[in-house]
């Protein structure tokens, strides 16, 4: 898209009656732009680009034109992702990690279980549950 990058003084007053409608856009809303001449609306398009992009605000809007004249602004929603679950690695999930991660072989993993029980690094107890968070990890399991 080829808009300039900063705002000149008559960039200005293109964008001047209609900055402060988008500004109050709710989120997930648009506004619809309607305009005579296509010429005029690519040239509110552009001011628009430009005065967006001049107050950082430029990716919370989408700007498209629906026909040559008329042009809808779109509030975009803001990302609502979080965190359900934030749980630390168990034992058994930290050794596989620390230690089996990039072994692929059934016999060098157990050969590394072994040593690790001896010396007393693991509970012997836990070797089953360590291969198959190991096979699981690998896509085995």
């Amino acid at each position: 898209m080829a808009y300039a990058k900063l705002l000149s003084p008559s960039t200005e007053q293109i964008i001047e009656p209609f900055a402060p409608a988008i500004m109050a856009l709710e989120e997930g809303s648009s506004l619809l732009l309607q305009d005579t001449s296509p010429k005029g609306l690519r040239q509110l398009r552009d001011a628009i680009y430009t005065w967006l992009h001049t107050n950082n605000i430029k990716h919370f809007y989408r700007v498209s034109s629906e026909t040559p004249t008329k042009l809808r602004i779109l509030r975009r929603h803001r990302s609502s992702a979080h965190i359900v679950e934030d749980r630390p690695f168990n034992e058994i999930e930290t050794f596989v990690m620390d230690n089996l991660l990039e072994i692929t072989s059934i016999e060098e993993t157990t050969e590394l279980i072994k040593q690790a029980v001896i010396a007393k690094t693991i509970d012997k107890d836990l070797i089953p549950a360590i291969i198959r968070e190991w096979k699981r990890v690998q896509g085995e399991g």
